[in-house]
Formats: structure tokens, C-alpha cells, sequence
């Protein structure tokens, strides 16, 4: 997760935040929990310190919610493990406070918040 550029995400590129010169810092801006954010797939919360697998072939609906009053903005940049594409994997639907991140590397799918 990330604070707002205006427009979206500015990057999208596998791995960490290291060596990536990213204005959250090396390592973003700590766990979901010191920012008073939840992220759930469906009903299934998920946790920074844990790993949680998803069906291929399923739809998810993703859920963010904040309760902190300075939340600005979010990336979710999803990669398939193995080698797997997750290429076009997430869609925004209808809501126009949300948008698709062209700009990820090849395999690896992302959206983000609209300015």
C-alpha cells in the first residue's frame, strides 16, 4: 500500500520496495494493521504475516477498509507463484474510484486508486 500520487500507483514492479527509490521507503510504510487497514478476499482477511493462496479460475471480490483519516491511497499487484501469469487476472468493474495499472511487469497484474 502506498500513499497517493495523484493519478495512481507510480510503479508496479516485481519484488519489494528495495533499491526501487520509492517514496514509501525500503520497506513501504509498515504492516496493514499500523495503518488501520484491512484487505479481504471475499470474507478472508488477509494477514502480512502469512502467505494465502487463491483458486485459479474463481472470482474474488477484494475489499479494502480504513479507518485511518490520512489514508491516501493503495496498489495491489498480483503475481502468480511458479512461474504462473497473472497477467489481465484483476478486474475493476464499475467503480470509478478504481483503476487497472498498465505499467506492471510482464506476468504480473495491478490496480490502483484514480487521483
Amino acid at each position: 500500500f502506498v500513499s497517493a500520487n495523484s493519478t495512481g500507483s507510480a510503479h508496479c514492479d516485481p519484488g519489494d520496495l528495495s533499491g526501487k527509490f520509492s517514496g514509501h521507503g525500503e520497506d513501504g510504510r509498515g504492516s496493514l494493521a499500523n495503518g488501520s487497514i484491512q484487505v479481504k478476499f471475499d470474507s478472508m482477511t488477509l494477514s502480512t504475516s502469512s502467505t494465502t493462496s487463491l483458486s485459479p479460475n474463481k472470482e474474488y471480490t477484494v475489499t479494502l477498509e480504513s479507518s485511518a483519516s490520512d489514508f491516501a491511497g493503495f496498489l495491489v499487484r498480483l503475481s502468480g507463484a511458479n512461474g504462473v501469469s497473472a497477467n489481465g487476472v484483476l478486474f475493476t468493474g464499475s467503480d470509478g474510484n478504481v483503476q487497472s495499472l498498465s505499467l506492471c511487469a510482464n506476468g504480473i497484474s495491478g490496480m490502483t486508486h484514480k487521483g
